[in-house]
């Protein structure tokens, strides 16, 4: 029997002997490894039924089991006898946790679920294993139990009463559902700190990342169910070449806004019928205007609509050096980059003094110099 026992010890590199007593006979333990079953089957059928097999959790086996019980309601008990490795956590805030937990409970506790559970409740839950928010986008690569801001906030702002949410919280890491009301209540409190100005700030760059791709992905639906852009915009409260550039450019991987950019009343033109055609190009006027409106001051889109009413056609500006430049601000503003429209609108300004043909142009020259003075000031 002990040579039968010895033979699968070292074929399933189980490090501890089996034991024989007289009153009970034979019997074997192991910390971790394989399940009961396992042995059992590497025994055989007559000889299994002659031990008394059992597998007992190691202090980290047994944290992991009541981490995940918490976390994702697994069974403790059951995770410990069915679960080939009880030690592999399944992802490295869940490792974390059954680490900080093991090194934190009381020795007597440690290879014992029961208690090991209880000392997890009464010292406030996972969430009291957790480290404070760092100001960081995503979760922290380098500390999994730093917090995510929306971990932040949804601690700070659990109304106290509201015991169910204080529990999903403190013992099962459940964030709240209605982070737009974590970001007002945050906004709301005076006393914030700077960690929780930022957890807001972290929070709904998140959400509207989230809300962006369900835009996507109701554009494309729409779009494959045979809506137009002129629908499409209408339904976003935007104009057709908005809609057509913003799906065009999350197609490509490039992020585009979520605002309506909806044009001020005075520059809406008539709604136009609506058209099948989507590969129709914009106007480059009513695109710029539509986007600078938009993205950039009211009082300096009002220059670029100067601008743009008082260019002349290229052919009228000699070698189109000077066009070039203009064209340069379009895409500046199309790019809703402030920093390249501010150079863009140097560079223009710097040739009516240095180029003759813009000078013939005088409301041109009128444009650019007040669009000039509109953005040199901003950084």
């Amino acid at each position: 029997m002990r040579r039968r026992l010895t033979a699968a010890a070292q074929q399933l590199g189980i490090t501890t002997e089996p034991t024989y007593d007289r009153s009970e006979g034979w019997s074997w333990e192991w910390s971790d490894g394989p399940t009961v079953e396992v042995v059992a089957a590497a025994l055989g059928a007559e000889v299994a039924d002659r031990v008394r097999l059992h597998r007992r959790p190691s202090p980290r086996a047994a944290a992991l089991a009541v981490i995940l019980e918490a976390l994702h309601g697994t069974d403790a008990g059951t995770h410990l006898e069915t679960s080939p490795d009880p030690t592999a956590a399944p992802d490295a805030r869940t490792d974390a946790l059954a680490t900080a937990l093991a090194e934190t409970a009381p020795l007597h506790m440690a290879d014992d679920p029961m208690l090991l559970r209880r000392h997890l409740h009464e010292t406030g839950g996972p969430a009291a294993l957790l480290h404070p928010y760092t100001g960081t986008h995503d979760a922290d690569p380098a500390d999994p139990l730093a917090m995510t801001a929306i971990e932040h906030l949804t601690q700070h702002y659990i109304q106290p009463g509201d015991a169910e949410a204080r529990e999903a919280w403190t013992h099962h890491l459940r964030t709240a559902p209605d982070a737009p009301a974590l970001a007002r209540a945050a906004l709301a409190d005076t006393e914030a700190d700077r960690p929780t100005r930022l957890a807001a700030v972290a929070m709904l760059g998140a959400l509207r990342a989230e809300l962006e791709a369900l835009e996507d992905a109701a554009m494309t639906a729409a779009v494959e169910a045979g809506a137009s852009y002129t629908a499409l915009g209408r339904a976003m409260g935007v104009a057709r070449q908005v809609a057509h550039r913003r799906h065009s450019r999350r197609a490509a991987g490039h992020p585009a806004r979520l605002s309506p950019q909806r044009r001020q009343q005075e520059d809406t033109p008539e709604e136009e019928p609506e058209d099948t055609t989507e590969t129709t190009p914009e106007a480059p006027e009513a695109a710029v205007l539509a986007d600078a409106q938009a993205v950039l001051a009211e009082p300096l889109a009002s220059r670029v609509a100067q601008v743009l009413q008082a260019r002349p056609q290229p052919a009228t500006l000699g070698q189109g050096r000077t066009h070039q430049v203009l064209h340069h601000l379009a895409s500046a503003i199309r790019a809703r980059n402030h920093h390249t429209v501010r150079s863009a609108v140097e560079a223009a300004a710097a040739l009516r003094t240095r180029q003759r043909p813009i000078s013939a142009h005088p409301d041109l020259v009128t444009a650019l110099d007040a669009l000039h003075a509109e953005v040199s000031p901003q950084e």
